[in-house]
């Protein structure tokens, strides 16, 4: 262990908050180390003295009956505490129906989405119908010959404009038409 890794013990090792292995590690440390020995005995001086200023605080008797009054729940003389009474008890009902809304939604809404149909994307349209195209169940006109093809793209389209040529056959794609 480190003088870093040490420090960050020192106050859990005098709280007795650590480990029996971090504790038996910081403890030898502490015996190998004489800057985190000080540390150590400055800490504990440090709490010696905020437990004695915290033994001369004496606190007002009514404090706990006003900590409660505050957070409504004050007990009566017989120990017993009371009901709520007023706008409090009657605002937490009238909310209870927009937390089972809320919560409602929640649960619906996330079920809505994933009972929803799949939307096929245009990349994955295009390859599927590019088989079918190949397997001539969706082609009107199938050519083998780029420049035929080309012919008959620019027929179809009164030639108002060519064709698009791009090179797919590195994808095994073989030109066709429809």
């Amino acid at each position: 262990m480190n003088c870093e890794e040490a420090q960050e013990l020192i106050t859990a090792l005098i709280d007795d908050e650590l480990s029996e292995w971090e504790s038996a590690s910081i403890k030898s440390h502490l015996e190998q180390c004489v800057r985190c020995q000080a540390m150590h005995q400055q800490e504990r001086a440090l709490k010696a003295e905020v437990r004695m200023a915290a033994a001369s605080v004496i606190a007002p008797a009514d404090l706990r009956e006003k900590i409660l009054l505050g957070l409504g729940s004050a007990p009566e003389q017989g120990g017993v505490s009371k009901e709520r009474e007023g706008p409090g008890w009657l605002s937490q009902l009238a909310l209870r129906p927009v937390f089972v809304f809320a919560l409602l939604l929640l649960l619906l809404l996330p079920a809505v989405y994933l009972m929803r149909p799949k939307e096929l994307s245009i990349p994955l349209f295009a390859l599927e119908s590019h088989q079918k195209i190949v397997e001539r169940s969706l082609a009107y006109v199938a050519e083998e010959n780029e420049e035929k093809l080309k012919a008959e793209l620019l027929r179809s389209v009164e030639g108002r404009f060519a064709p698009m040529g791009y090179d797919l056959s590195m994808m095994g794609l073989r030109p066709v038409g429809g």
